[in-house]
């Protein structure tokens, strides 16, 4: 969840110091949004939850490529960082598996779809940097439900919105 939170400043930083290579910004997205959750899952929930990993991964990685030849201004598929909050929360809230099996799947479909999903600007994304750091030192569980809630939330919305 902290990668989330750094996702959000790295593209400003690079802008505001001139770095012209995001490659490396897709690098560290694919470690923070695909690795580390896939990872995160394997440790949690073990060999029944691989081959859904496995799609995870593979989803993923053709989303991120999509994303840096494609255009900046939309999401064409679900964005990597909502599936990690996802992912995360339901390894911190400890997820039964055969729950956890079809929310895997259901990410891995959205990331590989061609939905367009709006990118949070403004209050909305104000909102969302809230609701993040208030999860991850809220102290209080309820938090990680929250945070889970408003990710379906933007999950579910959001295609809606998208021009």
């Amino acid at each position: 969840m902290l990668a989330v939170l750094a996702d959000g400043m790295d593209g400003t930083i690079a802008r505001k110091y001139g770095s012209n290579l995001p490659i490396i910004d897709e690098f560290a997205d694919m470690i923070s949004f695909v690795a580390a959750p896939s990872a995160t899952l394997f440790n949690h929930y073990g060999l029944p939850t691989l081959p859904f990993i496995y799609a995870y991964i593979f989803a993923s990685i053709i989303h991120l490529l999509n994303y840096h030849y494609g255009t900046k201004e939309i999401f064409v598929g679900l964005p990597t960082p909502a599936a990690a909050i996802v992912i995360a929360s339901i390894c911190i809230l400890s997820f039964p598996a055969w729950a956890t099996i079809p929310i895997i799947s259901m990410l891995s479909i959205l990331i590989f779809l061609p939905i367009k999903y709006t990118r949070l600007e403004g209050l909305e994304r104000i909102i969302a940097l809230i609701i993040i750091i208030v999860a991850i030192f809220g102290g209080d569980i309820i938090f990680i439900y929250i945070l889970l809630a408003s990710t379906f939330i933007y999950i579910a919305l959001s295609p809606f919105m998208a021009r």
